[in-house]
């Protein structure tokens, strides 16, 4: 009996091996020499000395063991915690668009590197995809209802914290310290009434935030929907928005909330964080599914497809190619999302996935400083970015640079206002008030 129980044990000890490292890119390669290990010590427990097979498997182990190490290399390890590649990839968005809306500079004409794709995209995907791995995990400990509070609770606190930048800046327009008169001009072509303030289309980029707080205000029927094993009715449906919209290239718009022409429009850019919450959800799936892909021809495939889509972004801007206005909206247009432009994001976000899981720990160790902070942090670090861009119109800066080889003084200051940002979120600076 005591045998039986020592063979029992060591199955199961290996099964927990094998389970606790999952074979993809999201994690460890598993290592066969766990058996091995799990041999070694019971035939030593039983006999008492070391026989030659045990110091053979003993060192069969190490070798293994090295071996696996070379392997993984520069790769993310895995593990059951945050994914801090997700965090990784939200910060690059978020620093994206932080250097896009502050002062120009050299660097700017280099904004299009990846096509079509803008980091406007990229983080309404990476959001529903941590919104689907966070709230598979909360719905089953807490259940949906908790769930659904603590969904519509944050929604209700990210409208609120944009609607003081909205009021911030329309008043400081009306009393003439913005250089700029956008909110005018809005309400001078549609007419003001005090809803205006309330709707989804705000002036500069203050229409972001409030769209992605319309969708955590209908994640909970997502949630739904994937709790009861109907996600291809959430993809279905949202797929078919998408597809309406574009049929009508973009001028589907929800009544009262886009009450006039969106850059970002809810019928289309839903498609984006729906899909990105379904890939969160099953994560495990789509982690076994991408493990199973040959990373080295996926690599090549992404690489070719995304700079093809720069050359071709180049091409059609200097009139070496030309599309017509119809198809050139079906194909390659920012607020129906064409096509075209899908194929560019799958592809272009596909690559930089993949050399962030290849070459995390290089990444992890430079660019990862500054990068996972901002995307752990990315909702204040959005705010308060809104809050310097506000300060760089009230100075100027933006549009009448003060100071000669302004280009150049202008990447000095936006690196200055990127470091101070990440002073901010370093120490914490006011994370009582604003939403992270």
């Amino acid at each position: 009996m005591r045998g039986c129980h020592v063979v029992q044990t060591h199955r199961h000890t290996t099964d927990i091996g094998r389970q606790s490292t999952p074979e993809t890119p999201f994690g460890a390669n598993p290592d066969s020499s766990v058996a091995l290990v799990d041999g070694a010590f019971w035939n030593t427990a039983l006999s008492g000395t070391k026989t030659a097979s045990d110091r053979a498997a003993e060192s069969h182990t190490r070798d293994s063991s090295h071996t696996a190490v070379s392997r993984i290399g520069w790769r993310y390890p895995g593990d059951d915690g945050r994914d801090l590649r997700l965090d990784f990839l939200r910060g690059l968005c978020l620093l994206k668009m932080v250097f896009d809306h502050l002062p120009r500079t050299p660097l700017h004409r280099y904004l299009h590197w990846t096509g079509y794709v803008t980091a406007a995209e990229g983080f309404f995907i990476i959001s529903g995809v941590v919104l689907g791995i966070v709230y598979r995990r909360r719905v089953a400990q807490k259940g949906l209802a908790p769930a659904t509070r603590t969904l519509w609770r944050r929604a209700g606190s990210l409208y609120l914290s944009n609607m003081v930048l909205v009021l911030l800046f329309a008043c400081l327009e009306v009393y003439g310290a913005l250089p700029r008169h956008k909110f005018e001009y809005l309400w001078e072509t549609e007419g003001f009434h005090w809803w205006t303030l309330l709707h989804l289309n705000q002036p500069y980029f203050l229409h972001v935030l409030p769209r992605y707080v319309f969708f955590l205000a209908f994640a909970p029927a997502a949630i739904w929907l994937l709790m009861h094993r109907k996600g291809w009715a959430l993809l279905l449906a949202s797929a078919t928005l998408w597809a309406l919209n574009l049929q009508q290239l973009g001028t589907i718009r929800v009544p009262g909330l886009e009450p006039f022409k969106a850059s970002f429009p809810l019928v289309s850019w839903q498609l984006l964080f729906f899909t990105g919450v379904a890939m969160g959800w099953h994560k495990q799936t789509m982690a076994a599914w991408f493990g199973a892909l040959p990373w080295r021809r996926v690599l090549l495939l992404a690489t070719v497809g995304t700079v093809g889509f720069v050359a071709l972004r180049q091409a059609i801007i200097s009139d070496m190619v030309t599309v017509n206005g119809g198809d050139k909206l079906l194909l390659f247009a920012r607020k129906p999302l064409g096509v075209a432009r899908l194929v560019n994001i799958t592809l272009a976000f596909g690559l930089i996935y993949l050399l962030t899981d290849r070459f995390w720990k290089p990444l992890a160790s430079t660019a990862g400083k500054l990068l996972i902070p901002f995307g752990q942090r990315s909702l204040y670090v959005f705010l308060a970015h809104c809050v310097l861009f506000l300060g760089c119109l009230i100075l100027g800066v933006k549009h009448h640079p003060p100071f000669p080889l302004a280009p150049w003084w202008h990447l000095a200051l936006d690196l200055l206002l990127i470091a101070l940002l990440w002073i901010m979120v370093r120490y914490r600076f006011c994370f009582s008030l604003v939403p992270r």
